[in-house]
């Protein structure tokens, strides 16, 4: 993270109305973020800062921050990155409404990425079949046995235009959604929990994963325990995708590597719940 993308962050969630507290973790930045962090905020009551001392990945940092949350006994945690930007003042109280409506277990609103103008939720109306998730890793491990084939790939898709059009292109093409419904998967970028949630999960996700299916594992979990997912267009941030991670890579291909062995972990550990 970067301490003005969550400077800015922060300040746009202490606008907000409705109660709150804040809770950031820093995951071991490299430069030195949190250190800045908790000075910067030293003195402020409704921000709590946690340094984590080795970068132990997405799922375990923000179940570090998650049960953090639980000691103030909250009506709803919200997991969000720190490259999300907050569009509406009345936030709270949007999702208070969405619950009260659903009374959902985790929800995830329409979350636009502004350099692509791709909306990243619903992931996916659908869990994954245990043989989906085969192809993929099946393919995935082709990408990465053949070198060559992968490097030629990767310095296309630095390309901005070219870039854009790639990712176009993996979109699922699903039609607007004009109300809540119930998805099968949501974008892990902002994550509302519920109290419904919180009763049964003393955290959120699986942490053996590092990065990558966090949200896929949580789908199957909500799943077993009869919860439900909701996905609510009436809720609408702005995600600056992947600026953290850009930054960690010199290049596109180590960065791509990263990906997909981060990826092939994941489905390993996704499988275990089939």
């Amino acid at each position: 993270m970067t301490t003005t993308e969550t400077q800015n962050l922060v300040e746009k969630i202490v606008d907000l109305t409705g109660e709150k507290k804040i809770i950031i973790v820093d995951n071991d930045s490299p430069n030195n973020a949190g250190d800045a962090l908790k000075k910067y905020f030293y003195g402020n009551e409704l921000v709590d800062v946690i340094l984590n001392d080795n970068n132990s990945g997405f799922a375990v940092g923000n179940n570090i921050g998650y049960k953090a949350a639980l000691k103030y006994n909250p009506e709803f945690v919200v997991v969000l990155n720190s490259d999300i930007e907050l569009k509406q003042n009345d936030l709270i109280d949007r999702i208070k409404k969405v619950y009260e409506k659903d009374k959902f277990a985790v929800m995830g609103p329409n979350i636009i990425v502004p350099e692509t103008g791709i909306k990243q939720n619903p992931k996916r109306r659908v869990l994954y079949e245990k043989s989906e998730l085969i192809h993929r890793q099946h393919k995935l491990q082709l990408k990465l046995n053949n070198t060559k084939k992968l490097r030629i790939r990767t310095f296309f898709k630095q390309f901005r235009l070219l870039r854009k059009v790639y990712l176009k292109s993996r979109e699922d093409h699903m039609e607007d959604i004009i109300e809540n419904t119930e998805v099968g998967i949501l974008h892990g970028a902002f994550v509302v929990f519920s109290k419904d949630f919180i009763k049964e999960f003393p955290e959120p996700f699986d942490s053996r994963t590092f990065f990558y299916f966090e949200m896929e594992i949580l789908a199957i979990r909500l799943k077993q325990k009869g919860l439900v997912s909701i996905y609510s267009p009436s809720i609408e941030v702005f995600h600056h995708q992947n600026l953290s991670t850009r930054k960690a890579f010199k290049g596109e291909y180590k960065k791509t590597v990263f990906q997909i062995n981060n990826m092939l972990n994941s489905i390993k550990v996704c499988l275990k719940y089939y």
